[in-house]
């Protein structure tokens, strides 16, 4: 499956992280408003944790 829907999914069924993200992309588009094109990099860490949850539960369920 896509890294895009792997993501996707994992947030519609994981409200905690869709949290997370949202309040993520809420402070940095606050934050980078002035650097538009710094917004996506900075998304990067959260991206990352989420990724790291999604792939750890992914090798956990193949056991």
């Amino acid at each position: 499956m896509c890294g895009h829907r792997l993501f996707r999914d994992w947030l519609r069924s994981h409200p905690d992280d869709r949290e997370l993200y949202a309040t993520t992309k809420r402070r940095l588009a606050r934050d980078t408003a002035h650097r538009p094109g710094d917004y996506s990099l900075a998304k990067n860490a959260v991206i990352d944790e989420i990724y790291g949850r999604i792939f750890a539960a992914s090798e956990a369920a193949e056991g």
